[in-house]
């Protein structure tokens, strides 16, 4: 390989990884707002909703799901001193009686009723399916998410929350969902936790019972894109400069 072959090949791999790698997990502040539009009593995305980080500006969430059953917000509700996270840290309630189930947890990664990590499986769900309303396909898509968190204590009904078996289409999205959640990997298939919004809603840090925690989306608006052709540019200039 020539220097100049293998300094392009450093550099591209170096830009690529700035780009499109998973950027470090965070834990900020700010205020969410759940929007109202929420009719479906089996789930949704609730719209609209929007987040603002401490200090910054209004972001409209191009979805936002529960991730926590036991747990409750207001639709339309307007939650100051919301943490969120990166990494699936939340803090939430995992029914009692679950087999090994945690009970309340306080600035922990999503587990499922068992304690197992599920993050990945539910930024599969999403990565793949979620949609920003209440249609049939995104009430598949929150079963699909209750049901890898909270396994046969959801799908018994034990919960309280079931698709209706006559919402048809629903149906048929929860279980082509969950198909593919599972599809040549009995653990299931993750997605870019990275990519979305873990939030905890006014969180309280243990000294109370706290509010339902969500997960959620910002569209990037092409950013990734406009990041990529400007790291090619960059390179191109780069490669010529260091050319012997």
């Amino acid at each position: 390989m020539t220097r100049r072959n293998g300094l392009t090949l450093v550099v591209w791999t170096i830009a690529l990884a700035i780009v499109l790698g998973v950027s470090p997990a965070r834990a900020d502040t700010g205020t969410l707002y759940v929007g109202g539009n929420y009719s479906y009593i089996s789930g949704g995305s609730i719209d609209p909703s929007y987040w603002q980080p401490t200090g910054g500006s209004t972001e409209a969430l191009s979805y936002l799901y529960c991730i926590d059953i036991p747990d409750h917000v207001s639709a339309p509700g307007t939650y100051y001193n919301t943490t969120v996270s990166t990494d699936g840290t939340v803090s939430m309630s995992i029914p009692a009686g679950a087999p090994g189930s945690p009970g309340y947890q306080d600035d922990s990664v999503l587990v499922n009723y068992d304690g197992t990590n599920v993050t990945g499986q539910v930024a599969f769900l999403l990565e793949n399916f979620g949609i920003g309303n209440d249609s049939p396909q995104a009430v598949g898509v929150q079963a699909a998410i209750w049901t890898v968190i909270y396994g046969a204590a959801y799908t018994s009904g034990s919960m309280g929350y079931t698709i209706s078996p006559s919402d048809t289409p629903a149906l048929a999205d929860y279980s082509f969902d969950l198909a593919a959640l599972y599809s040549g990997n009995p653990n299931g298939n993750v997605g870019n936790v990275g990519a979305l919004l873990w939030f905890s809603p006014s969180d309280t840090h243990g000294t109370s019972e706290p509010n339902q925690a969500l997960v959620g989306q910002v569209p990037d608006g092409g950013m990734t894109l406009m990041l990529l052709g400007g790291a090619l540019v960059g390179l191109e200039t780069l490669r010529r400069k260091l050319r012997v």
